[in-house]
This record gives C-alpha cells, structure tokens and sequence, in this order.
C-alpha cells in the first residue's frame, strides 16, 4: 500500500473502532464506514474483503494500542516480569470491562472460521508473544 493508502486504511479503522464503541460490532455496516471514512464503498472493499475482515482489523488495532499503552517498555530484564505480567492482565480486565463491544468482537473473531480473518488473529497471538517475551 502507499502512504496514502496506509493513511485511509488508518483512518477506516479508527471510524470502525468508535462505531464498535457506539454501536457494537454486529449493528457496524460497510456503507456508514465508508461514508464516516470518506471513502467509496469499492475503496472499503478494496482494504478488507469483507465485514468479518474488517472488524477483525479494528480489533487487532485496538488490541495493539491497548498493550502499547498497558506495556510501553515492558519490564527490565533484571526485574521479575510477574508484577508487569499481572498489572498488563488487570489493565486489559478494565479495558474490555469498559468496552463490552469489544470484548465481544474479540470472542467473535477468536473463534472465526473466516479465513479472511486468520492473519488478524495470528497477529494478535503474535502480539501477545511478544508482550510475554519482553
């Protein structure tokens, strides 16, 4: 994708993330994402092949900011990780406490069988990996 691509695609998935949290993920329609994006339907289309693909990259999205907000540096490779462990676990808890719809979408996506929206959740496994390694 260009830059300006990456740009829109950016701004789809913020529109997504607010209509999740206003709306929930099942009432969210591709018109009213398009037209809040200022994007064309087909451009919609274009980025994420479908409804499920596109809710599954806003969740990856917001799952993604939430860890870099909880974890920005993780802990020291001298300290012992379990309280930074343990603090990341209790900070999502209230994430997810505070966005039902997202906690919802995140059942809804885990258990897809869309293959559209497999790299979605293998980048959220990665990600949690991660966090983990630190």
């Amino acid at each position: 994708m260009t830059s300006d691509q990456l740009v829109r695609r950016a701004k789809v998935i913020e529109e997504v993330i607010g209509l999740i949290g206003a709306v929930g993920a099942d009432a969210v329609q591709m018109r009213d994402v398009a037209q809040r994006s200022g994007v064309a339907l087909a451009t919609l289309y274009r980025y994420f092949s479908s409804k499920e693909n596109l809710l599954a990259a806003a969740l990856e999205d917001w799952q993604k900011r939430l860890t870099r907000r909880i974890l920005p540096g993780g802990a020291p490779a001298d300290e012992d990780p379990l309280p930074v462990v343990l603090d990341y676990l209790r900070r999502a808890q209230r994430a997810f406490h505070r966005n039902p719809a997202m906690t919802a979408l995140m059942l809804q996506t885990m258990t897809s069988t869309d293959p559209e929206v497999q790299p979605a959740i293998e980048q959220m496994e990665r990600n949690n990996r991660e966090m983990f390694d630190r």
